[in-house]
Formats: C-alpha cells, structure tokens, sequence
C-alpha cells in the first residue's frame, strides 16, 4: 500500500485501490480507517470545510485565532490583555449561502412524472436542499441512498475512496463523534455492504461493533419476532456526490478575504470606541517603562479616571475632536521635586 505523505503543500490521498491492497495484504482494517481519517482530516479541503463551517454558522476563525501581542524591553511577547479586543463576526456568508440554495430549491424539485418523486420518499425536498447547504459550505456533499430515503453527508463527516482509473467514489469512511471527548464512530460503506466501528471508551482503540450487512435486508415477521433471512445490495455504489462548484472547493476561499476584512474594521472600530482612540496620553520622563507597563498604565488611567507619578514626571493628555484636525485641546500637568516627596496627579 502506497504510504501516506505529509508535508505543508502536499498531501498524497488514499484510493480505493490502497484499500483493496491493505484488504488483500491482511492488514487491521480498523488501523487503516483510522490512519484514512486522520490523513483526512489534515488535508485542505477538510480544513477548509471546517472553517466554511464556521464562517455560515456566524462566526469568523479568523479574527478568532488573532491576538494583539505587547513586547516588554527584552523582547518578549506577551498577550494583551488591557487594551480593547473585540472580535465580531458577521453572518454574510450564512446568508449568501441559504439565499442560493432556497432562490434554487425552495419550491421543491419536480419530476416529469409525480411517481417518480413518491418513490423518492416524503422528506426528499428537505433533504436535497440540506445537501445543497453541505455543499455550499463545503464544496462538496455527498448522497446516501437508503432504500427509500436519502441521507446526506457533510464534506465534514465523510471521506470517500476514489478508483484511480476512472475517478470515481467506489468506496467511503463517514465519521462522527458525539461532542469532543466522546468516542469516534465509523462506517465504512463498500459495494457489497457497510461495516460499522466505534472507539473504546477506555482504550480508544477502534473496534468492529457489527459485521458486515447488506444495504437491504428482508426479514420474516412472526407476531413480536422479526428474523434476518437474506439480504441484497443496489447494483452500484449508494453515495455519490454532490458538489458546490466546477472546482470541488469550498465557496467561502473566494469571499474569505473580503469577509475578514470587513469583520475587521467593524471590530476595529468597536475597539476604538471602547478604547477611546480620539484622545491620547504623553508620559514623560518614564523610560523605564515598556509596552507592557504603559498598557497597564493606560488601563488604569481609563479605570480610575486619575493618574499618579513620581518625580519629575509629567502626563501630557490631547484629543483630536473637533470640527478640523487643527482644533485639539491639550493640557500637560507636570510638577517639580523630588521623588521622596512630591507626586502629581492628573484628573480628566
């Protein structure tokens, strides 16, 4: 089986074939599911599906992961955590999203034949348009079709296995856990069955939790007891796919940058208010202060509304409002002694 390569840019995928080999090979087909999902899941389409999710349920990942930083004088960083930092996230893309796909589907899909439909089953509208959702979202969804209802799955749960020769989905994992913490259940969909896995709550190690079965089954019904007596599967592959786009890519790279930007200034702007940016403080005579110190300077200036400093040193306040930029009011209080016995204070 050929092995999995991770670097930054490259990121070779597993095929139906790699499967059939590790099949054939002998290997545990449970530690090729889960080395299969974590190679999965480390690729740039899952990545990005991930934060297509984010983006649609109101939240921005990436003004989330950004944090403004103060260096104090030997050059380390810290978190600043005294200036204003607020990260607000629109819901833009949420919006776009469920406009395309209800302005395509929202008066359900229609059939040449009203039979055609019912076979299809009663929630078939609902479920193709959350399908369309999934693949908005994450440039690509995939169908399962369950006898007489289909289920869709997110690019987020589901990694297919693709022929080498002629492209297509002739096998796929779907993955899903509860919350975080909580075991990882698996499936694992084939032509001729699905196989189901789930994870020890002890040992975390993957383990089969039923045998392979057929995608229909027929039973016998006698009173209370029904009985398992055959089974058979569809002529091809049960799940295909959807996708959002000629690209197979996520829809949110081609707004993202435009998304951050206008998070951004709106965030910014919100800080600037609560950090009242309009008016500024000069304090001289303290060298020996880094960033650090002056942030917590300027945090507890805007806390008490009062500022105390020893010695020779001066706080020097200006405000750029008013009707020009030429019109700044601007006061500096400053006061001579020595550092034993005289402090100044300053009031706005």
């Amino acid at each position: 089986m050929r092995e999995a390569i991770f670097t930054a840019d490259l990121l070779v995928e597993i095929t139906y074939q790699d499967f059939l080999s590790a099949t054939a090979s002998g290997k545990n087909i449970a530690d090729f599911l889960r080395g299969m999902i974590g190679q999965y899941t480390a690729s740039k389409a899952y990545i990005a599906a991930i934060d297509g999710q984010a983006y649609y349920d109101g939240e921005n990942p990436t003004i989330t992961r950004y944090e403004k930083v103060l260096f104090d004088l030997n050059g380390k960083a810290h978190k600043d955590l005294w200036t204003a930092n607020h990260k607000i996230a629109s819901s833009f893309f949420g919006f776009a999203v469920d406009q395309s796909v209800f302005y395509l589907l929202g008066n359900g899909v229609t059939f040449k034949k009203d039979s055609t439909k019912k076979r299809l089953g009663k929630d078939f509208d609902q479920q193709i348009m959350k399908a369309a959702t999934y693949a908005q979202i994450g440039g690509a969804a995939y169908g399962f079709w369950n006898y007489n209802q289909l289920i869709p799955f997110p690019r987020t749960e589901f990694a297919p296995l693709k022929d080498e020769e002629s492209g297509l989905i002739r096998a796929g994992v779907r993955f899903w856990r509860l919350s975080d913490g909580k075991p990882l259940r698996v499936t694992l969909y084939e032509p001729d069955g699905f196989t189901e896995y789930a994870e020890s709550r002890d040992s975390r190690e993957l383990i089969q939790i039923r045998e392979k079965t057929p995608y229909n089954l027929t039973r016998r019904v006698s009173g209370l007891e029904s009985v398992v007596i055959g089974g058979f599967n569809y002529p091809g592959f049960p799940i295909v796919p959807l996708w959002g786009n000629q690209d197979h890519i996520c829809k949110i790279k081609a707004w993202q940058r435009k998304i951050d930007c206008y998070d951004l200034i709106e965030s910014g702007f919100a800080n600037d208010v609560d950090d009242a940016s309009l008016i500024y403080w000069t304090i001289t005579n303290a060298g020996g202060m880094d960033d650090v110190d002056l942030a917590q300077f300027i945090q507890k200036l805007k806390t008490v509304h009062a500022a105390t400093v020893d010695g020779d040193a001066g706080v020097t306040y200006g405000s750029t409002g008013g009707s020009n930029a030429d019109d700044k009011t601007k006061f500096t209080i400053s006061v001579n002694g020595t550092a034993e016995n005289t402090k100044i204070k300053a009031f706005f």
